[in-house]
């Protein structure tokens, strides 16, 4: 099923510049198992980061599709501002401490503690402080 949104890549635009994103972001829209998004950060062949790869759930409605692209637009500020490993790196070391279970970069199964992560704290919070500048549109 297709979604009845697509992303306002003039607002995504001006979404980065406000979060001081530099690097290129590529989008999907498709329907995900797990998560309703998602940001790949996907370096150079010397392992400096070069673009971020962003992906949102099909199935969600507009505003929370909005949402989940401030969302996941923070994960990429913060491996750009952190760099690629220290992103990896803390991302991985809260896991362990959270008692996260992960696997290829990912968390195995969502659990409550996910949400607890500092770095999904941090992207929490922007989706509610940005919550009015909507990066979708009708479609």
């Amino acid at each position: 099923m297709p979604a009845d949104w697509a992303i306002d890549y003039e607002a995504v635009e001006r979404a980065k510049d406000t979060l001081e994103i530099e690097l290129p972001t590529y989008f999907y829209i498709r329907k995900m198992k797990y998560w309703s998004g998602g940001c790949t950060h996907v370096p150079d062949e010397f392992d400096n980061l070069s673009y971020h790869v962003i992906t949102i759930d099909s199935i969600l409605d507009r505003k929370e599709a909005s949402k989940c692209i401030w969302h996941e637009l923070t994960h990429a500020w913060q491996c750009e501002s952190l760099g690629q490993f220290m992103y990896d790196w803390t991302w991985h070391q809260h896991c362990r401490e959270l008692g996260i279970e992960t696997s290829g970069g990912r968390a195995k199964v969502y659990t409550p503690e996910y949400d607890l992560l500092p770095l999904e704290q941090e992207a929490a919070a922007n989706e509610i402080k940005y919550n009015r500048r909507k990066l979708t549109k009708e479609n």
